[in-house]
């Protein structure tokens, strides 16, 4: 119920805010997350403490907020109108029913060229973001115990400070990354997509700092600084992500968009990295404890064994440098797509022209601008008098 509650509720900002104000709400929706997440470390500690240290009460409260929460959301939320916000046509959705309709969506979707793009740059972000988030307090567990065993992070005080670090980054990443995107989206239409490359561009670099020099305890606060501003770069696109989405997808397919999106994200992003971080991390250990030209009488030498255990988590979590960097150029592919792809949702969403000629254009690569009043309506300063939102 949850999950799809992550993809509804996009589509229902997008039905009651013109595209002018839309930025900024997703701001407001996506700072949720990292609210929630420290919320949620605070919350859960305190009732698991006052619930004789069990812990199964921390997760006995969700349940009562989310009725609570429900119920506002029943009497207090009006489920608008699809493409309400953009005077979209309701007859631009297709006419098919059941499976066939949610057919006709997937068809759809995929051949939205910027959508596809996105989509594998969103999943190198959740690939990054979810493998660091699981390996880096094991990681400073022993990068800490490098050069003294007595100073080492325990992996639970390491996770605290990782947690933290994610809580405020992606709080100033989600304000940050949206205001960005809101105020180059003046220049250029390519603006979302361009906010996520740049940050997942600059990421890798910072990311590949913070491990770098995370052994050596003379530069553990180069280690935070760095890990923070990497962790900010990653979580910048979240709402410039979502915010692109609602303007190439016509209103009556988003919510299905955004479906499909959330679910690859994850399926190739934080569902698949950590296993595939630690099976890498695996391999590179068992070739350093093998090799006596790496470490000499490693089977036998307890701080060998450290060396071992950092370099192997290291050299894998640098793959989620290349990865970031990988997604960058995603995006850029994104952005070559997007003002065409804008312009196309909006005529099919307006009826501007034929819903199949419409659909049949996404399957033409030499498209023209050939109409000005579009381009002008995507670059409209104030809504109409009538605009919602």
């Amino acid at each position: 119920g949850e999950a799809s509650y992550a993809t509804i509720a996009p589509t229902l900002i997008a039905d009651m805010f013109a595209q002018e104000r839309r930025m900024r709400i997703l701001i407001i929706f996506y700072l949720a997350v990292p609210i929630g997440s420290a919320l949620g470390y605070v919350v859960s500690t305190q009732v698991a403490a006052a619930g004789c240290d069990c812990w199964r009460w921390a997760f006995r409260v969700t349940p009562g907020l989310g009725v609570i929460l429900a119920m506002v959301s029943l009497f207090l939320i009006k489920d608008p109108p699809r493409g309400e916000s953009e005077h979209a046509l309701q007859h631009a959705s297709t006419a098919a029913t059941g499976w066939r309709a949610y057919w006709d969506d997937i068809t759809y979707i995929v051949r939205v060229k910027s959508y596809f793009w996105s989509t594998l740059g969103f999943a190198t972000t959740t690939f990054t973001v979810g493998a660091l988030a699981q390996w880096i307090p094991t990681y400073l567990r022993w990068a800490t115990a490098y050069e003294d065993v007595n100073n080492a992070y325990s992996v639970k005080w390491a996770g605290f400070g990782v947690g933290g670090v994610t809580v405020f980054a992606g709080l100033l990443g989600a304000f940050g990354g949206g205001e960005l995107a809101r105020l180059l989206g003046r220049r250029t239409q390519q603006a979302n997509a361009l906010v996520c490359a740049f940050s997942s561009l600059v990421a890798g670099p910072l990311i590949y700092t913070a491990l770098t020099v995370a052994h050596v305890h003379s530069l553990v606060y180069v280690m935070w600084v760095s890990m923070f501003l990497g962790m900010l770069m990653l979580l910048f696109g979240w709402a410039p992500v979502a915010a692109m989405l609602l303007s190439i997808i016509v209103p009556t397919r988003r919510a299905t968009a955004a479906a499909v999106q959330l679910f690859f994200s994850h399926l190739l992003g934080d569902a698949l990295s950590p296993y595939l971080i630690g099976q890498f991390s695996d391999g590179v250990r068992r070739t350093i404890l093998e090799s006596d030209a790496a470490l000499p009488k490693l089977d036998h030498a307890p701080h060998n064994v450290i060396v071992a255990e950092e370099r192997a988590l290291r050299y894998a979590l640098y793959s989620t440098t290349l990865i970031s960097t990988l997604g960058a150029l995603f995006f850029v592919f994104s952005a070559w797509y997007l003002p065409e792809d804008m312009r196309l949702a909006l005529k099919m969403a307006r009826g501007k022209e034929d819903s199949e000629e419409a659909e049949g254009q996404l399957n033409n690569a030499n498209c023209t601008d050939d109409d000005d009043d579009d381009d002008s309506i995507l670059r409209e300063p104030n809504p109409p008098a009538d605009h919602v939102g």
